[in-house]
């Protein structure tokens, strides 16, 4: 008798533990850089950088980095954490800031 009471126990116990376990979101979305002026230099190929959005922005290394070829219709795309981040691409001298949604798509255009 003590047997059956300890494993209908165990038992109990294991569903109550496996039954708790959630499937966790994905929180991340998805950065999409489009080149569309690509007439500021020679080059053929430019770095995209993806930074963290701070309040000390220049003292960050990048989180994430692509070359893409220099042309009109060029793109890449990045999978990130939601979150507030900059990107810069290499030959504009401007920094584009933006927000990554989970489960959602952000496009900036260079």
């Amino acid at each position: 008798m003590k047997n059956t009471v300890f494993a209908f126990l165990l038992v109990l116990m294991s569903m109550m533990f496996f039954g708790s376990c959630e499937k966790i979101e994905d929180r991340r979305g998805t950065l999409t850089v489009k080149i569309v002026n690509a007439e500021y230099d020679s080059s053929t190929k430019v770095q995209v950088s993806v930074y963290p959005y701070t309040g000390d922005m220049d003292s960050f290394h990048p989180i994430a980095q692509s070359e893409v070829e220099k042309s009109a219709s060029s793109s890449v795309s990045f999978v990130l954490n939601e979150g507030n981040y900059y990107v810069t691409c290499q030959g504009f001298s401007e920094k584009k800031a933006f927000q990554i949604q989970a489960g959602e798509e952000t496009v900036v255009k260079f």
